[in-house]
């Protein structure tokens, strides 16, 4: 039993160090915001290029 208990710690440990913990919900929302910041930022650009094509033509 007590093998057991220490593989299951260990895994655990060893599965927080690597990162692969879940974020808390703040973070994750937080990157959401992010993204869709990002996302809007690059439709502009993308209809400010559209619109100087098309007066260049």
């Amino acid at each position: 039993m007590r093998k057991l208990v220490c593989a299951a710690m260990a895994i655990a440990l060893g599965t927080a160090l690597l990162g692969c913990k879940e974020p808390p919900p703040e973070e994750k929302a937080a990157n959401a915001l992010n993204k869709m910041v990002d996302s809007a930022k690059q439709a502009v650009d993308d209809a400010n290029k559209a619109v100087q094509d098309a007066v260049n033509k």
